[in-house]
């Protein structure tokens, strides 16, 4: 997302509209320092990060249905949908940050299944 920070703040226009992201992760368990997870090769879990991004051509409703369709579609990555869970932002209190309703309701709208909706930080 670095990439596209001057993007979002406004500073830089693309000619392109949407954008994605592909690039290799390690993840470190938060009970073990990376040095020593590396000395030992355990308790890292590798993993690709993936990325979409619109400048100002979609939003949240359509972000919502396009990856509920990529994740769930035969045609393309066909994950069975009882076996999927997604997340909303649970809002901040303390900061006078709501909860995201909208988004909950998007995902109600792609076919989750309200239990299988959970928010958090």
């Amino acid at each position: 997302m670095n990439q596209f920070k001057d993007v979002f703040l406004g500073l830089e226009k693309r000619d392109y509209s949407r954008a994605t992201t592909s690039q290799k992760c390690v993840r470190a368990g938060a009970s073990t320092t990376i040095w020593r997870m590396l000395d030992s090769l355990t308790g890292i879990i590798r993993f690709r990060d993936a990325g979409e991004f619109s400048f100002g051509d979609y939003f949240k409703k359509d972000a919502i249905a396009y990856a509920w369709e990529l994740i769930t579609s035969p045609e393309w990555f066909g994950i069975a949908k009882d076996k999927l869970y997604v997340t909303i932002f649970e809002g901040s209190p303390l900061d006078g940050i709501p909860r995201d309703d909208e988004a909950e309701q998007f995902w109600i709208e792609a076919g989750v299944p309200k239990e299988r909706i959970f928010a958090m930080g």
